[in-house]
């Protein structure tokens, strides 16, 4: 009785544990062939790409910047297209950046009921 009380116990802590740690995504979407590059790491998109960027550091700030890749006669050329900055919180973000290279961050909030906020969702534009 003893070792089952002790695994219940246990098993509903580890589930408390694991629900309460719900970790914020990132995914970014692009319209266009482009380099983004997000805190120095670079992700190179094809036309219409979805990416997930889930691995940034929380209550820090990021910075994007776009490239527009063109071929040229004997390299590859990089153009710096738009820039910006944003900070990943306790809500999910996704990052679209459209056929001109304008960059809108969407932060999506959690579902739960927040009483202090009734603004859902909210839209940056750069």
């Amino acid at each position: 009785m003893k070792k089952i009380f002790t695994l219940v116990i246990v098993s509903l802590f580890t589930i408390s544990i694991f629900a309460a740690d719900r970790r914020p995504s990132v995914t970014l979407t692009t319209d266009k062939r482009y380099e983004v590059i997000i805190d120095g790491r670079s992700y190179a998109s094809t036309l219409g790409s979805t990416m997930d960027v889930s691995l940034l550091n929380k209550n820090a700030r990021h910075t994007v910047k776009v490239y527009e890749l063109k071929n040229g006669l004997f390299s590859k050329q990089k153009k710096l297209v738009s820039s910006s900055t944003f900070t990943v919180n306790r809500s999910s973000l996704d990052i679209s950046v459209d056929r001109n290279g304008r960059i809108t961050i969407r932060e999506e909030r959690d579902s739960r009921i927040d009483r202090n906020d009734t603004d859902r969702n909210r839209r940056t534009r750069f």
